[in-house]
């Protein structure tokens, strides 16, 4: 049974925990995988403390693929009140399984698979989607997956067999917006609600949260940062927390990684380049535009997938020759694989269309964006449908990072940076200055801003 599983892999690591940092072994507790979700949407982000509908999905999690749960304010909790089983919601499973049929790396290049959708603009996708629509469907609140499908990827092979590769990305893009869009619509007509969290793997899924956005009974939306499962430890801890009377508080950033903290000494490594003291932004400001591109590696690293400024690369949008010079220097991306941008709170209106003014710090939607963005911020945003996974940045948030761009503003006209995360392409993100120094070394980078120091090659 499926709680005997659950309960001897619980047991399992809570000896080994207990005899790692002998613990009493008493005192280690276990949360319901999707609830570790819920709680982490719910309690990290702006709508902490008020009524709100909470959706996670995922591929699986203590044999479960999404959920669904509300606030209840009296007792200051939040209550499930629908789960749905593995084997009846697997949206996130067909998305991995296509990710696979195209030859790319399943729980790793979902995103190439996303990014790739837009390029094709033709009707012969809708071709494709009728292979999607009879593998999962929605009924209600409730979601039903094929039955007499018993392996999906070998249903994939057989259906997608005589379809070209950038129809199947576009009609698998189309086919999961429009069961999370239904989805949403029908749970929120059964249980009522107006302001969202949503959380999970699925919650990865920018072009996705967007149209859901676009829901007309939605009035607030919060996608967390780092939905995936690398943030269900603090969900553990906000978990406990409400249920133990302690007061939670939202996260304020997702700075939670190592410092980018150095010495004299460590400076001295670097003493075979140009090393100069910052007093100013506006040196920074000036390399920018005397490089173009400009790697970052200061204070606290980023948790999760997304780099937000502190282990970034950033560049001048406006030139979309940027594009080439960042993955000939560093990057080597998939040609289609576009960048994305940092912009400023205040004048987001120049570059994005964000009617709900939803608030997105951590690159969790996708947006639609203007006529001056597609000149001037052409390098990042998307090469085929124009819309930017917004880094949208208050000036609390990372302080240098809004004023360096603010600077930019003031001399450009134009709200926002190029950014995108500082790592050799299929290696992690650099954490310590030492990390950067070896990727700094090993590119055609030509500056490096740390904390309080520019870097740059002779």
């Amino acid at each position: 049974k499926k709680e005997n599983i659950i309960k001897f892999g619980q047991k399992i690591r809570s000896e080994i925990i207990s005899k790692h940092f002998d613990v009493d072994i008493k005192k280690i507790n276990f949360i319901d995988h999707s609830f570790g979700h819920a709680a982490y949407a719910y309690c990290s982000g702006n709508q902490n403390g008020k009524n709100s509908t909470v959706f996670t999905a995922d591929a699986f999690g203590d044999y479960l693929s999404g959920t669904v749960s509300k606030y209840i304010k009296k007792r200051n909790v939040l209550k499930r009140v629908k789960s749905y089983s593995h084997t009846q919601f697997q949206l996130a499973r067909i998305y991995r399984f296509v990710t696979i049929y195209l030859r790319m790396l399943g729980d790793s290049h979902e995103y190439k698979v996303m990014g790739l959708a837009p390029y094709y603009d033709g009707y012969r996708y809708k071709e494709v989607e009728k292979v999607f629509d009879k593998m999962q469907k929605v009924k209600g609140t409730q979601l039903i997956f094929n039955k007499k499908i018993k392996n999906i990827f070998y249903f994939l092979e057989k259906e997608l067999f005589n379809y070209r590769f950038d129809y199947i990305a576009t009609a698998l893009q189309s086919f999961t917006e429009k069961i999370l869009v239904k989805w949403f619509e029908n749970i929120l007509n059964r249980y009522g609600g107006t302001h969202i969290t949503f959380s999970g793997g699925q919650s990865m899924n920018v072009k996705a949260n967007y149209q859901i956005s676009k829901i007309k009974k939605i009035k607030k939306i919060f996608v967390c940062g780092s939905g995936t499962d690398d943030t269900l430890p603090i969900g553990a801890c906000y978990d406990y927390a409400s249920k133990n009377n302690i007061k939670t508080l939202p996260l304020k950033d997702m700075y939670l990684g190592i410092s980018a903290d150095y010495s004299q000494k460590d400076l001295k490594k670097f003493s075979k380049y140009k090393v100069t003291k910052v007093t100013n932004i506006n040196q920074v400001l000036n390399c920018l535009f005397k490089h173009q591109i400009i790697a970052v590696c200061r204070n606290r690293a980023e948790m999760g997938q997304r780099a937000l400024g502190n282990r970034s690369i950033l560049a001048d949008p406006r030139f979309s020759q940027n594009i080439q010079k960042i993955n000939n220097a560093i990057k080597q991306r998939d040609f289609w694989m576009p960048f994305a941008p940092v912009i400023l709170n205040e004048h987001q209106k120049i570059l994005i269309k964000n009617p709900k003014n939803i608030e997105s710090p951590f690159m969790t939607f996708a947006f639609e964006t203007t006529n001056f963005a597609h000149k001037n911020l052409i390098a990042a945003i998307h090469q085929a449908d124009k819309t930017a996974r917004a880094q949208i940045l208050r000036k609390n948030h990372n302080k240098d990072l809004w004023e360096l761009i603010n600077l930019f503003f003031k001399k450009t006209g134009v709200p926002g940076l190029l950014n995108t995360s500082f790592n050799l392409h299929g290696y992690p993100i650099v954490n310590t200055i030492f990390d950067a120094k070896k990727v700094f070394e090993n590119s055609d980078l030509k500056a490096l801003w740390i904390n309080n120091h520019l870097i740059e090659k002779k």
